[in-house]
């Protein structure tokens, strides 16, 4: 995890070091620790049978411990997402004019020093910043959604934001008079 830093002049603030990387970034420092499109079935099926080896209860074999088996499947579940739809981003369709095509997803890589402990923890990341991205798959797996609440509208930016059309919907009217609010 330290090529990170190796290969990157940082930015500091106090006691913080903090490095963040578009996607394209992203791909190319993840290529660098041999995690890729072609290489990814092979690394999710190792991944999920050292997980259930680590489930079960043979005494004499070594295994992973419960919390890596548990961060283990959320870095693959959200590898998962970055490579999904084969690396494509879903606005690259509109064209590389969309400026929401790079910025999807963003890798972050921070190491923050314990004031009291003298010590530091470092903290990987990797953020999907478009909700559509995994808003998807509960569409796909859901027969219905519901969706409310007081504060949505207008529901169709929402949409837009979730990528779905939503087929029936029941809106109220704003009850704050907007222009009186905005003088």
């Amino acid at each position: 995890m330290f090529f990170f830093i190796d290969s990157f002049t940082l930015f500091q603030r106090l006691s913080e070091i903090a490095r963040c990387w578009t996607r394209d970034e992203a791909s190319k420092e993840l290529q660098e620790a041999n995690i890729s499109l072609q290489n990814f079935p092979n690394l999710q099926d190792c991944a999920k049978k050292a997980i259930e080896a680590a489930s079960e209860d043979e005494l004499d074999v070594f295994h992973l411990t419960g919390m890596t088996s548990f961060v283990l499947q959320g870095l693959f579940s959200t590898l998962n997402y970055f490579f999904s739809e084969n690396g494509i981003n879903p606005d690259q369709s509109a064209g590389p004019e969309s400026s929401t095509s790079v910025h999807n997803f963003e890798l972050v890589f921070q190491r923050v020093a314990k004031k009291d402990e003298g010590g530091s923890t470092n903290t990987f990341s990797l953020w999907c910043l478009i909700p559509a991205v995994v808003f998807k798959g509960i569409v796909e797996s859901a027969q219905s959604v519901i969706l409310t609440s007081g504060t949505l509208a207008p529901l169709n930016t929402f949409s837009s934001e979730l990528g779905i059309d939503f087929g029936s919907r029941l809106e109220a009217r704003h009850i704050i008079d907007i222009k009186s609010q905005v003088d």
